[in-house]
Protein backbone atom coordinates (compact mmCIF):
# COMPACT_ATOMS: atom_id res chain seq x y z
CA UNK A 1 0.00 0.00 0.00
CA UNK A 2 0.94 3.66 0.01
CA UNK A 3 3.77 4.68 2.29
CA UNK A 4 4.36 8.17 3.71
CA UNK A 5 6.84 9.38 6.28
CA UNK A 6 5.81 11.11 9.49
CA UNK A 7 7.66 14.18 8.23
CA UNK A 8 5.70 14.11 4.98
CA UNK A 9 2.37 13.79 6.78
CA UNK A 10 3.37 16.66 9.10
CA UNK A 11 4.38 18.86 6.17
CA UNK A 12 0.96 18.33 4.60
CA UNK A 13 -0.87 18.87 7.92
CA UNK A 14 1.10 21.73 9.46
CA UNK A 15 -0.94 24.45 7.70
CA UNK A 16 -4.01 23.24 9.64
CA UNK A 17 -2.18 23.76 12.92
CA UNK A 18 -1.10 27.21 11.74
CA UNK A 19 -4.79 27.94 11.10
CA UNK A 20 -5.50 27.02 14.74
CA UNK A 21 -2.69 29.36 15.85
CA UNK A 22 -4.33 32.04 13.69
CA UNK A 23 -7.59 31.57 15.62
CA UNK A 24 -9.59 29.26 13.37
CA UNK A 25 -11.27 26.08 14.62
CA UNK A 26 -9.52 22.98 13.28
CA UNK A 27 -10.45 19.30 13.28
CA UNK A 28 -8.07 16.51 12.32
CA UNK A 29 -8.84 12.82 12.32
CA UNK A 30 -7.43 9.50 11.22
CA UNK A 31 -9.78 7.06 9.55
CA UNK A 32 -9.14 3.54 8.31
CA UNK A 33 -9.33 -0.14 8.97
CA UNK A 34 -7.64 -1.83 11.92
CA UNK A 35 -3.90 -2.07 11.42
CA UNK A 36 -3.70 0.62 8.77
CA UNK A 37 -1.45 2.94 10.80
CA UNK A 38 -3.85 5.50 12.32
CA UNK A 39 -2.32 5.37 15.81
CA UNK A 40 1.21 5.51 14.43
CA UNK A 41 0.29 8.50 12.25
CA UNK A 42 -1.30 10.38 15.14
CA UNK A 43 1.14 9.46 17.94
CA UNK A 44 4.30 8.10 16.31
CA UNK A 45 7.29 7.19 18.47
CA UNK A 46 10.29 8.89 20.07
CA UNK A 47 12.38 8.91 16.89
CA UNK A 48 9.45 9.77 14.60
CA UNK A 49 6.76 11.76 16.41
CA UNK A 50 3.28 11.76 14.92
CA UNK A 51 0.80 14.55 14.32
CA UNK A 52 -0.33 14.97 17.94
CA UNK A 53 3.10 15.63 19.53
CA UNK A 54 4.15 17.82 16.58
CA UNK A 55 0.90 19.81 16.77
CA UNK A 56 1.18 20.25 20.55
CA UNK A 57 4.78 21.46 20.16
CA UNK A 58 3.77 23.96 17.49
CA UNK A 59 0.76 25.20 19.48
CA UNK A 60 2.67 25.77 22.70
CA UNK A 61 5.75 27.22 20.98
CA UNK A 62 3.45 29.64 19.15
CA UNK A 63 1.65 30.45 22.41
CA UNK A 64 4.99 31.22 24.08
CA UNK A 65 6.10 33.41 21.16
CA UNK A 66 2.79 35.30 20.98
CA UNK A 67 2.72 35.92 24.73
CA UNK A 68 6.04 37.75 24.48
CA UNK A 69 3.84 40.69 23.45
CA UNK A 70 2.97 42.65 26.62
CA UNK A 71 -0.58 42.01 27.79
CA UNK A 72 -1.30 39.27 25.25
CA UNK A 73 -2.55 35.96 26.64
CA UNK A 74 -3.40 32.95 24.49
CA UNK A 75 -5.95 30.29 25.42
CA UNK A 76 -5.74 26.78 23.94
CA UNK A 77 -8.64 24.33 24.03
CA UNK A 78 -8.44 20.81 22.64
CA UNK A 79 -10.56 17.69 22.45
CA UNK A 80 -9.30 14.18 21.79
CA UNK A 81 -12.04 11.77 20.83
CA UNK A 82 -11.97 8.18 19.67
CA UNK A 83 -14.74 6.63 17.60
CA UNK A 84 -14.59 2.85 17.57
CA UNK A 85 -17.39 0.38 16.86
CA UNK A 86 -19.84 3.29 16.73
CA UNK A 87 -18.93 4.42 20.27
CA UNK A 88 -17.41 7.83 20.97
CA UNK A 89 -14.93 8.16 23.83
CA UNK A 90 -13.42 11.33 25.29
CA UNK A 91 -9.76 10.45 25.81
CA UNK A 92 -8.99 13.59 27.83
CA UNK A 93 -11.82 13.36 30.37
CA UNK A 94 -10.37 13.18 33.89
CA UNK A 95 -12.79 10.33 34.67
CA UNK A 96 -11.89 8.42 31.54
CA UNK A 97 -9.44 5.79 32.71
CA UNK A 98 -7.30 3.95 30.16
CA UNK A 99 -10.13 3.42 27.65
CA UNK A 100 -11.65 6.90 27.65
CA UNK A 101 -14.99 8.20 28.92
CA UNK A 102 -17.89 6.87 26.85
CA UNK A 103 -19.98 9.70 25.41
CA UNK A 104 -23.59 9.01 24.57
CA UNK A 105 -24.60 10.72 21.34
CA UNK A 106 -27.89 10.48 19.54
CA UNK A 107 -27.51 10.63 15.77
CA UNK A 108 -30.55 11.90 13.91
CA UNK A 109 -31.01 11.87 10.18
CA UNK A 110 -32.89 14.52 8.22
CA UNK A 111 -33.03 14.44 4.43
CA UNK A 112 -32.68 18.22 4.17
CA UNK A 113 -29.76 18.55 6.57
CA UNK A 114 -28.02 15.15 6.64
CA UNK A 115 -26.75 13.44 9.75
CA UNK A 116 -26.59 15.58 12.85
CA UNK A 117 -24.85 14.77 16.11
Amino acid sequence: GPSHTQEGVWTASEPLIQSAVDGFPVCMFAYGQTGSGKTHTMIGDKENPGLIPRAVDKLFNSKRDLEMNPGLRVSIKVELLEIYNEEVRDLLDSRSGPDGQLIKLKVNSDDTVGNIL
